[in-house]
């Protein structure tokens, strides 16, 4: 065993040589130690001049090489105007100007920093509970905390000076207030200078009082909360608070002589009975109870609330009208009317505001689930509101639409509310009034209209005036139609009598969920069911046109004269085609025509994209109006 260690020794030795050998070979350089490399000297600063607010304090960037055994070190011109800490941060203490060097090995950087106001003036300001007249008990001692307020933010270093006008009251002892044994008045002047700036000077009237206590029914009674009625609907409120003990001491000594008064007679009433002093509310508001006893005065802070309740339906709202629209009557109604006996309408609250009614409207913007909070005299309710540019409940709202006194812009959002079927009621443009333009949105909600409408000898219009691009009127049914008239400048339909007015511009119109029944009361020159000009851009989804008979003229259809944008889903019923000229002109995207609506269901036409919400597609086998398939006929 010996033996075998000392070779395998001897080995390694070899081994160990060998490589020794190997690595070096005959140069000598490898005993040669190699030099460090030193990185070079670099020192720069991100900015060269720098302005800065008084108060601020922000750091310098400097970027710099590392050399070892070095560190920076950073000066200021001059320390009064500007500091500089050993990180860079430099600070304004006064306006004015100072340079800034920063030293690394021989190398160095300066920067120019001026000190300025910035449009801001520095403040007097003094703890949050320091107001300017206080009343402290005899010998108490209390903090004012004055400092400087500037620039959005508290300094706690200025100089304050402190002038008391009649030391025999109190005096200033390391800023505080301490009163003297004695009762009086005094007025406090505090004058201030910070980082060289001469700071407004305050005023502050220190009253000091003996000390005193009042007592309410043994201390129970903090404050007073009443309401304005006694019940409401099923609910019992108070309305009246009676204080049967006063406790008044000063200074120790109780005080028997007292009154009790309430500040504001409108909110609240107070009357002396055998049982104690009763507190009866008369409108809602604060105001105070009055503890006096001699020149002294306790205030107790009387509130009385209105009850508030929830109505639990949501409610539709016309701004145009200032009106909301009733369920039960099917009609428009003044907010006041909302609820049983609420009486006049007088404020509401919206985000926690409150507003005056004015002619008993709201002042609203076009929205969903606004929350409002109604106040008449006496109650309040919190009611949520959809309030829509018009509620429509009568036909001649559509008025609002398409009539005005010059060409207008009507956007904004239209509702109907109900069905208004009035077949003989006639729909015209009213004397001196011109076609507007509607960029709006107009949702039927699934009611049908029917009615006659009458076109003027120089105005061409329809339901909507003339659709701009962008326009929307989706999910209403106009039913039993009657087109009256005789056509003016251009051509006319029953939506618009123009589809978008530029071709160039998007976004498109949409018409969405629409049916139309409609006659022709006489053969006329463009007897154009649907719409006038400029269908380019206009979209057609799931519109169903019946017209059974287009009187011919010289020009007629039972579409417009033009393609639309897009078309899907939308068919046309009617003897006549989509439009006819004298050119025949050959119109590509336009709902597909039918004669009849056997011709419709023998084609097989896959109805499913239909919306149910508005139409019935399997009783007939083609898309019939939900409410009307009691009376469709094939």
């Amino acid at each position: 065993m010996k033996k075998f260690l000392t070779f395998i020794l001897a080995l390694t030795m070899s081994i160990t040589a060998l490589g020794a050998s190997g690595c070096g070979g005959n140069n000598n350089s490898s005993n040669t130690p190699t030099p460090s490399v030193q990185p070079v000297e670099k020192l720069e600063l991100e900015k060269s001049s720098l302005l800065l607010t008084l108060g601020d304090k922000v750091e310098l960037s400097v970027s710099y090489n590392p050399l070892e055994n070095e560190v920076l070190t950073w000066t200021s011109s001059d320390s009064n105007v500007v500091s500089v800490d050993e990180n860079g941060f430099v600070e304004g203490l006064r306006v004015g100007k100072a340079t800034v060097t920063v030293n690394y090995g021989s190398k160095k950087a300066s920067c120019v920093v001026e000190v300025v106001l910035s449009g801001n003036v520095p403040a007097l300001a003094f703890d949050d509970d320091v107001s300017e007249r206080l009343s402290l008990m005899k010998g108490e001692t209390f903090g004012l905390g004055a400092h400087i307020r500037f620039n959005g933010k508290e300094f706690f270093d200025a100089e304050i000076e402190y002038y008391v006008a009649d030391e025999t009251i109190g005096t200033i002892v390391n800023g505080e207030f301490v009163a003297n044994n004695v009762t009086g008045s005094t007025q406090v002047n505090v004058f201030a200078t910070w980082r060289g700036q001469t700071v407004h000077t305050k005023t502050l009237t220190i009253d000091v009082i003996t000390e005193n206590s009042v007592l309410l029914n043994g201390g129970r009674v903090k404050e007073i909360k009443l309401y304005t009625v006694s019940q409401h609907e099923g609910v019992a409120y108070t309305t009246s608070q009676t204080i049967s003990d006063v406790y008044i001491s000063e200074d120790g000594v109780r005080i028997d002589e007292y009154d009790l008064s309430v500040q504001d007679n409108a909110i609240a009433n107070i009357e002396r009975k055998a049982e104690g002093w009763e507190i009866t509310a008369l409108k809602s508001g604060k105001t105070n109870l009055i503890v006096s006893y001699g020149s002294v005065e306790f205030p107790f802070t009387i509130m009385v609330e209105r009850p508030i309740f929830e109505f639990n339906k949501k409610v539709e709202y016309s701004l145009a009208d200032g009106q909301y629209f009733d369920e039960q009557s099917k009609m428009l109604k003044d907010i006041d009317q909302l609820f049983e006996g609420f009486g006049e309408f007088v404020s509401y609250v919206i985000d926690g505001k409150e507003y005056k009614a004015k002619d008993g409207k709201l002042n609203l913007s076009e929205g969903n689930d606004i929350f409002v909070t109604l106040y008449n005299e006496t109650v309040g309710y919190q009611v949520t509101l959809d309030a829509y540019s018009v509620v429509i409940d009568e036909l001649t709202d559509f008025e609002k639409i398409y009539a005005g006194d010059k060409e207008t812009v009507i956007s904004g959002t239209y509702i109907l509310a109900k069905d208004i079927i009035e077949p003989t009621a006639v729909l015209k443009m009213p004397d001196g009034k011109v076609a507007n333009d509607f960029a709006g949105t107009f949702d039927g909600r699934g009611h049908v209209l029917s009615f006659t409408f009458e076109h003027g000898t120089t105005h061409s219009f329809g339901l909507f005036g003339r659709c701009l691009n962008g326009a929307t009127i989706k999910n209403v049914a106009l039913n039993n139609v009657t087109m009256d008239g005789t056509s003016g400048k251009n051509s006319a339909g029953i939506i618009c009598s123009q589809g978008a007015k530029d071709a160039n511009l998007t976004p498109e119109s949409t018409i969405e969920n629409v049916f139309i029944d409609l006659k022709f009361s006489e053969a006329r020159s463009d007897n154009l069911a649907f719409m006038g000009n400029a269908m380019w851009k206009t979209i057609l989804k799931n519109v169903v046109i019946h017209v059974p008979e287009v009187p011919v003229a010289d020009t007629y259809g039972s579409f417009a004269r033009g393609d639309a944008a897009a078309v899907s889903n939308s068919y046309i019923i009617s003897n006549a085609p989509a439009y006819v000229t004298t050119s025949a002109t050959n119109f590509k995207k336009v709902p597909t025509v039918y004669a009849t609506y056997n011709a419709m269901l023998s084609a097989g036409n896959d109805y499913s994209s239909f919306d149910s919400n508005y139409w019935d597609t399997t009783t007939y086998g083609v898309p019939v109006w939900k409410t009307l398939t009691d009376n469709f006929m094939l």
